[in-house]
């Protein structure tokens, strides 16, 4: 995945087409999202409460999809790790759940709930920066 390049349309129509394909599997997975397309690379943000992260981490909240060096279509992290073939969004977004439900040490008990006053996969204020619409 190449940073920094701005996609041409069709690459980039191509991009959130798999990114709303995802979107809709974390969904059935309690994992909200939206696709973002300003800026240089359409990305789908995942709608994660922030106390739920690892304190010392630097996980961003994005995945993007973009061709790999062999022109398939990959899903990757933001550090451009690649999750899964973007075809395959059903297995992509299971590897997402399972790596946001790693813990690193504390009881599966103690996982941490949605806010009081929002559902799982909802777009909470919080969470949206102002004057982003997401689109």
């Amino acid at each position: 995945m190449e940073e920094g390049r701005l996609m041409s349309e069709q690459t980039a129509d191509t991009a959130v087409g798999h990114l709303r394909a995802l979107g809709t599997e974390l969904d059935r997975r309690g994992i909200g999202s939206d696709v973002v397309t300003s800026g240089c690379r359409p990305r789908l943000r995942l709608h994660l409460v922030p106390e739920c992260l690892y304190p010392d981490a630097a996980f961003e909240d994005n995945v993007v999809a973009a061709p790999g060096a062999d022109g398939c279509w990959l899903l990757w992290w933001p550090w451009a790790e690649q999750i899964a073939a973007a075809d395959d969004p059903a297995k992509a977004a299971e590897l997402i759940a399972g790596e946001l439900d790693e813990d690193p040490g504390t009881d599966p008990a103690d996982a941490c709930p949605v806010p009081a006053g929002c559902t799982a996969g909802t777009r909470h204020e919080d969470l949206s920066p102002a004057g982003d619409s997401g689109t």
